[in-house]
């Protein structure tokens, strides 16, 4: 909210810059600030003198449906506050509403966190122990009903929350409401509500037009309320008017910062070798709020597959090619985020996608190796020729031989000079929808007659998964000092040859089954011989293999506990069962975790058998669980002391807290699922606690607990609890 903040803020665009990255969202968190109507409260007889309250848990007001529309709209938020109301309702009941609050004493509370109205809420300054992004803040209506129209405690509320941003560099954002009016008093006519609000509205415009980050809501005559039909008693709205509230919030949060516009960038082509044009991104974008240089340019995806692309400082996009010898198009995303205003959480973003294309153009890369005696004619043909991405070629590509030295050439046939052996040198070149790639070089070894090899050896044709492949190609040559090299043209990429003996070996894996083809060459320097065949591979299964060890001991009315993990060498999905376990242990496939507490009629030995699948093959674990009583006698030690119980639990949970040592701040109490979840979260004063587990939306399961001092956050007990909620 400090203009000083925003100062700061700018000058950090503008002067440090990023190349391109992504924005990740961050939480956003709301503190609802104000008297009762931010609590949610209602006379359900209709008289605040004589006022039959809205109990805690019901009191949901404007911040349930707030939270529904934030939801809907994709925000990540956390409401927080020192009170916790509408928690029969609401997920999240955090909030700060002072029930019969006055703007003073609400301002003592934010300056020092103490009032006269509710002793200490907080140590300190109320923000120094709930800060927030963003606060919505309605307060006055009490002082409105006992005639002090003036906004000057308001004020301090304000400067209050400069305070803090001076304090720790933390921009707030608050969104003050222009107070509701009261019954069958329609807006701008009741007097006390028409002042307050107006003298409201010129105190914030003055700090507003200093810097400070507020936002007007109109909450009295822009919100749609009918003071006549939508409030309840003299000052509460019904959950109907709460509703156009909650409204009206989100509204003010939802407009408060625009999206950039980003215009289409050119798709762009080039030929292969050559430069995509700059782009200044600035020329794309335009924002209500923001100058195009306090825009942050990113790109999706963040490496492109085949393009390197940079944004520089001033925002100018430089788009490469990371390989010299592709051709194609990919499509690259632009993103244009803003700075949010003042809150980073509530940036936005728009986004365009341009294509990039380069050409394919024809390029020869290399050949194969080419021989002819001596004397004799050779004719040249694209298949002689490694051609760069041969797959995207057009049809009808066309070759050219030229003339060279030691040869003559007869449209593709050469012919080498009599009595001439050793190297030519054949300058050709393709042509492809009349574009000439540059002159390659082949070269024609001119060679006394030589004998070719012949392979003599017959493949082996199937193998099977998991075992090793092995075949040696031999091959004779009439020529003896020719030296034989043996590799593969085509083959899969399990598969390997020894390029000096023709040993073939590999070993597939279970997803290498089918029928690969197959193609070794053995070649003497000059000529060469190739054998084709297609190979098959079988397949079969491996059992999954268990990777954890079972506890083979349990103590009677002590909770056994054991989670079995199985892996799968095919990384097949896995299903996991019970074939055999005592009447104490249950065993939950779906969490694999194996549970119970023996009896005394349960001591000895006690047979399990755990399964594991792969829908193939099944591996099992028994063991032996030996159940025995407790090694000693005396007093129990506190993990062994019933503090939170039963276990397992189904409908309820009772909680003793008199077992625990120098507990003089009260206790809270915190139930976590295995993925680490927090599922309950509630503060314990009575030393013996009941805790209702029906109808707060739990599933049955393992869970984790924790006891932890209230005012010092010092956990003091920690456990695991098994719950049967279907009683089961």
């Amino acid at each position: 909210m400090s203009f000083r903040k925003y100062l700061n803020i700018v000058y950090t665009i503008l002067f440090g810059f990023t190349l391109v990255f992504s924005v990740e969202a961050q939480e956003l968190r709301i503190l609802p600030l104000g008297n009762s109507i931010t609590r949610g409260s209602m006379c359900t007889n209709g008289d605040i003198y004589n006022c039959v309250h809205l109990p805690d848990a019901q009191a949901i007001g404007y911040r349930h449906r707030l939270i529904t529309l934030m939801n809907n709209a994709g925000y990540d938020f956390d409401f927080i506050g020192n009170y916790k109301y509408g928690y029969g309702t609401m997920s999240d009941p955090d909030n700060a509403g002072f029930s019969a609050i006055r703007d003073n004493w609400l301002a003592d509370i934010m300056e020092t966190g103490t009032s006269t109205h509710t002793g200490q809420v907080t140590p300190g300054p109320f923000l120094n122990y709930y800060p927030t992004d963003i606060i919505l803040l309605h307060i006055g209506t009490n002082d409105v009903s006992a005639g002090d129209y003036y906004v000057n405690d308001v004020e301090r509320i304000l400067e209050a929350i400069d305070d803090y941003e001076d304090a720790n560099g933390e921009p707030i954002l608050v969104f003050l409401a222009r107070i509701i009016s009261r019954q069958n008093k329609s807006c701008n006519t009741d007097y006390g509500t028409k002042t307050f609000n107006n003298r409201l509205v010129s105190m914030a415009q003055s700090r507003i037009n200093n810097g400070d980050h507020v936002v007007i809501v109109d909450m009295e005559c822009g919100a749609g309320i009918n003071y006549y039909t939508d409030i309840i008693d003299q000052v509460h709205p019904n959950q109907t008017g709460y509703d156009k509230m909650a409204d009206k919030w989100f509204e003010a949060i939802e407009n408060y910062n625009s999206a950039p516009s980003v215009s289409q960038i050119p798709d762009q082509a080039i030929d292969r070798g050559g430069q995509f044009s700059q782009i200044t991104l600035d020329n794309f974008v335009t924002d209500a709020e923001d100058n195009p240089q306090d825009i942050t340019w990113s790109v999706f995806p963040e490496s492109p597959q085949h393009f390197s692309i940079t944004i520089d400082e001033n925002r100018v996009a430089t788009i490469s090619p990371l390989h010299s010898d592709w051709s194609g198009s990919e499509t690259i995303e632009f993103v244009a985020t803003d700075r949010g205003r003042v809150i980073t959480s509530l940036q936005r973003s728009d986004n365009c996608l341009t294509q990039f294309t380069i050409n394919w153009t024809p390029e020869i890369i290399g050949q194969q190796p080419l021989f002819t005696p001596e004397g004799t004619s050779l004719e040249i043909s694209l298949d002689d020729l490694i051609i760069v991405e041969p797959d995207k070629a057009p049809a009808g590509l066309e070759l050219i031989v030229e003339a060279g030295n030691n040869y003559t050439v007869a449209s593709h046939t050469i012919t080498p000079d009599q009595y001439f052996f050793g190297q030519l040198t054949v300058p050709v070149k393709i042509v492809a929808d009349a574009k000439e790639s540059d002159t390659y070089y082949l070269d024609v070894e001119v060679t006394d007659v030589n004998h070719p090899p012949v392979i003599t050896s017959s493949p082996v044709l199937s193998a099977k998964a998991g075992d090793q492949y092995v075949y040696t190609l031999v091959a004779d040559d009439e020529d003896p000092g020719d030296v034989l090299s043996y590799s593969a043209i085509e083959k899969p990429t399990w598969l390997q040859i020894n390029e000096n003996t023709g040993l073939v070996t590999g070993t597939p894996s279970i997803n290498d089954t089918g029928f690969p083809s197959i193609k070794l060459r053995v070649y003497d320097g000059e000529y060469e011989d190739v054998q084709s065949y297609t190979l098959e591979v079988l397949a079969y299964n491996l059992p999954p293999v268990v990777v954890t060890e079972p506890k083979d001991t349990a103590i009677v009315a002590k909770t056994y506990t054991y989670g079995i993990q199985a892996n799968d060498p095919e990384d097949a999905t896995l299903f996991y069962f019970a074939k055999t376990v005592p009447e104490w242990l249950v065993f939950y496939p779906s969490t694999q975790v194996l549970i119970g507490v023996p009896d005394y009629e349960d001591v000895g030995e006690n047979l399990v058998v755990l399964c594991v699948s792969d829908q193939n093959d099944t591996t099992y674990q028994a063991f032996v669980i030996n159940v025995t009583f407790a090694s000693y006698i005396g007093e129990p030690e506190l993990h062994e002391i019933n503090l939170v119980y039963p276990n397992p639990a189904t409908h309820q949970l009772f909680i003793n807290l008199n077992e625990l040592p120098n507990i003089q701040n009260g206790v809270i109490f915190e139930l976590f699922d295995l993925t680490g979840k927090k599922v309950i979260h509630k503060e314990l004063g009575d030393p013996h606690s009941e805790i209702r587990l029906l109808g707060i939306g739990l599933n049955d399961g393992v869970y984790l607990y924790r006891l932890t001092d209230r005012a010092l956050r010092v956990p003091l007990h920690t456990g695991k609890l098994l719950l049967r909620l279907s009683g089961e």
